[in-house]
């Protein structure tokens, strides 16, 4: 047990419980060359976190999955909306819906999935947790509710609606 060790000191709570950082300290016994393995676990809430994000992630490479099943049924032009559509097309609708609009950023290219991709992609490249995009997913739900919400008002694309809801309660109850 780490409460055992004479080259390290754990200066912070060791309780399963307990969700802050764990902070360690070398003490004077830590000498060069000495080398320290440690163990460590998730915590049980962490854990069942990881268990559905590894079942959301097998949802895609499954050919029977949910996930793929809804994706079969759409035609190309479902698929259009789900991953492009411009404001102009999203606007000629008549639905009320335009693209997405990230506060102190601006609006995104497409009303689709593919309107996030090259900003997740410069966030992933420079690890900009700060970026406006990473604050508004941070503060709420909203840009999963405009993802959903734009495709539950078409019945081609309700599938993918109830998917991105169920995905979402996921989220929701970590």
């Amino acid at each position: 047990p780490i409460e055992q060790s004479q080259l390290i000191r754990l200066t912070s709570l060791n309780d399963r419980e307990y969700n802050g950082f764990r902070t360690i300290e070398f003490t004077e016994n830590f000498r060069p060359g000495s080398i320290v393995i440690f163990q460590v676990s998730v915590l049980p809430r962490i854990h069942q976190t990881l268990i559905n994000i590894e079942q959301i992630i097998n949802q895609f490479s499954n050919p029977s999955s949910q996930f793929n099943k809804i994706i079969q049924d759409l035609t190309l032009i479902d698929l259009e909306r789900v991953l492009y559509r411009s404001s102009v097309e999203e606007q000629s609708d008549g639905k009320g819906v335009d693209v997405y609009t990230i506060p102190d950023y601006g609006q995104l290219v497409y009303c689709g999935l593919h309107g996030l991709i090259p900003i997740l992609e410069k966030i992933r490249q420079s690890n900009q947790l700060k970026h406006p995009l990473v604050n508004n997913l941070k503060q709420g739900n909203w840009l999963m509710e405009y993802i959903s919400n734009r495709l539950k008002i078409h019945p081609n694309t309700k599938q993918v609606f109830y998917f991105i809801l169920f995905l979402s309660k996921i989220k929701k109850s970590n």
